[in-house]
């Protein structure tokens, strides 16, 4: 990897994780597509989601007086299982199709963050 690879990847985890840290979520979705385009598909997964729990990891941590617990479990199930598969899907689909995927969930996601924001904003 290059320097300035390596610059824009550490750019887009700061970015990243100041999102989880403020909003709650947004980590994967503003350094996946990054991360995919400058190491691959497969190891561009697998790094998002071991950087995700880090940093969820890392806020946890600060916040975990706030935190009910049950409401903490299903999610983390959740995670549990989702992420294993997850990580057998990068593996077996061809890299076109997971970048076209990962486009089309970014673009979602800011669509729904845009809805729910007018949605706010009308109350």
């Amino acid at each position: 990897m290059t320097t300035t690879a390596a610059l824009v990847v550490a750019l887009v985890l700061v970015v990243g994780a100041a999102a989880q840290r403020v909003t709650g979520l947004g980590f994967a979705v503003v350094a996946a597509p990054v991360l995919v385009l400058l190491v691959g598909p497969s190891p561009g997964v697998v790094l998002v989601n071991l950087l995700g729990a880090i940093v969820a990891l890392l806020v946890l941590l600060r916040v975990r007086r706030d935190v009910e617990p049950r409401r903490l479990l299903p999610v983390t199930l959740a995670a549990l299982v989702g992420v294993p598969g997850g990580l057998v899907l990068a593996r077996s689909v061809p890299s076109a199709w997971l970048e076209l995927v990962l486009g089309l969930l970014v673009i979602a996601a800011l669509g729904v963050s845009a809805h729910l924001a007018r949605a706010r904003a009308r109350r």
